[in-house]
């Protein structure tokens, strides 16, 4: 389309050129025959006449012809001179042309090679950025990737500790309970050779006395064997009662290591895993998006000092400032170890969560916007004891009151 809007425009100046030489031809002509026609024909003198043409003295005698090709030489010169402008006019358009053609020429030479350069230049540009983010994302890659590895190995770590905690646990609770039955198995050994002692006495008393009563002997035998009948059926319950004891104290142990470990895994939050996970740059380094980071601390400290010692709940406080509870756990993480608030933890409808108590208030300059030092004229001058004083200023006293009746 842009080749045949340029043939279009020459032809229109070829035939512009040619009407304008034309045209200067025409009026040059016309301008010739018009000088021509008006210019007054001088009479010829008769003595040169005569000189010229030999003719005889005569007044009245008017030669015509010389005048004619005297005229015809003139026209036919002004022809020459008027042909002669034409060519010049001409040659000048042309070289005009020529050099117009030229200097197009060269601009769009010029255009086109700026062109090569500006697109050479923006596919570089190009070139380097697409290089600059695939060497970005590739070192976020790597760098995802070796937290992700530290993070499993820390969790690996902390489940083979607990996994050794439990054994370690497991193996005392074994050695107290072999302790417990090596006791018992001793107190019966024990038992066991008192009961024999006994019985070896009272034969012994049984064959001193076997002549003098026997009958005597075979009441108190009868006597003894229901007595050790006795103690051996009190004993039997006893380690019946025992052993009962003890199952039902295992059991009571059981239950309450599980009514602990429930407790524990019911009281752990999302807050608490999190804070495990990340580590304390991660939570002092906290940054929102597109977000001034202390703007935002002061807003939440200035919302949760509303509430003074009250405090709030994080859920709240987070609906309110339209964040996420990942965001927003991460900054109550920040501000408190920054000092600025402190974390309760309280059971809320069933469910654990934190309340968020003020610690420390930011210093805000509300109090002193409207303050006349700020802007007073005569400030350099103004000291404690001189003649501007504090002390006796009509601006603060009029300030001081306008802040009051607010």
């Amino acid at each position: 389309m842009v080749g045949n809007d340029k043939n279009v425009g020459v032809k229109k100046e070829k035939g512009i050129r040619k009407l304008t030489d034309r045209i200067s031809f025409w009026k040059a002509k016309s301008q010739a025959d018009e000088e021509e026609r008006h210019s007054p024909k001088p009479k010829p003198k008769l003595k040169k006449i005569k000189a010229k043409t030999k003719q005889p003295k005569n007044k009245k005698f008017q030669v015509i012809e010389p005048q004619r090709k005297a005229n015809e030489a003139k026209k036919k010169e002004a022809r020459i001179k008027v042909e002669a402008q034409r060519k010049a006019n001409e040659a000048k358009i042309e070289a005009q042309r020529k050099a117009n053609e030229a200097k197009k020429k060269e601009a769009r030479i010029k255009v086109e090679a700026q062109k090569k350069a500006n697109e050479a230049k923006i596919e570089a540009q190009k070139k380097a950025n697409e290089a600059k983010i695939e060497a970005q994302r590739k070192a976020n890659e790597a760098k995802i990737e070796a937290q992700k590895k530290a993070k499993e190995a820390k969790i690996e770590a902390q489940r083979k500790a607990n996994e050794a905690k439990k054994k370690e646990a497991r193996i005392k609770i074994e050695a107290q309970r072999k302790a417990k039955e090596a006791k018992k198995k001793e107190a019966r050994i024990k038992v066991e050779a008192q009961r024999k002692a006994n019985e070896a006495k009272i034969v012994a008393q049984r064959k001193a006395n076997e002549a003098k009563i026997v009958a005597q002997r075979k009441a108190k035998k009868a006597k003894i064997v229901a007595q050790r009948k006795a103690k051996e059926a009190k004993k039997k319950e006893a380690r019946i009662k025992v052993e009962a004891q003890k199952k039902a104290k295992e059991e009571a142990k059981k239950k309450e290591e599980e009514a602990k470990k429930k407790e524990e895994e019911a009281k752990r939050t999302y807050e608490d895993e999190l804070e495990e996970q990340l580590s304390e740059e991660e939570i002092t380094g906290f940054q929102l998006e597109k977000t001034d980071m202390d703007k935002m601390c002061n807003r939440v400290c200035e919302i949760i000092a509303g509430y003074e010692n009250e405090g709030t709940l994080q859920s709240e406080l987070w609906k309110k400032l339209k964040l996420s509870s990942r965001d927003g756990s991460r900054l109550a993480l920040k501000l408190e170890r920054m000092g600025m608030i402190t974390r309760e933890k309280i059971l809320e409808k069933q469910r654990w969560t934190y309340k968020l108590i003020i610690k420390k208030i930011p210093i805000s300059t509300k109090s002193i916007e409207g303050a006349p030092c700020l802007t007073c004229p005569v400030q350099s001058k103004c000291s404690i004891d001189g003649e501007i004083s504090p002390k006796t200023c009509q601006w603060i006293e009029d300030w001081v009151l306008i802040e009051l009746k607010k």
